[in-house]
């Protein structure tokens, strides 16, 4: 959620790419938890633009994105 101001607010939801979500949930932190569940093309919201595009840093992942937010 970005709040704009007293009364304005995005909110939004963020995606990763399937391959790197099954990447991080066959690692040690979620590799107990059994298969996950969602998959991008069977969720019925999905959105490829808000795709955050990640990199391998220092063990784990780093990604950013960038959203233009102007009150009306």
């Amino acid at each position: 959620m970005v709040h704009i101001d007293n009364a304005s607010v995005l909110t939004t939801q963020l995606y990763f790419d399937d391959e790197l979500s099954d990447k991080v949930h066959a690692g040690s932190a979620y590799g107990g938890r059994g298969d996950r569940g969602q998959l991008n093309a069977s969720d019925g919201i999905f959105d490829a633009s808000l795709i955050v595009r990640a990199k391998a840093v220092d063990g784990g992942y780093v990604g950013a994105m960038t959203f233009n937010v102007q009150s009306a």
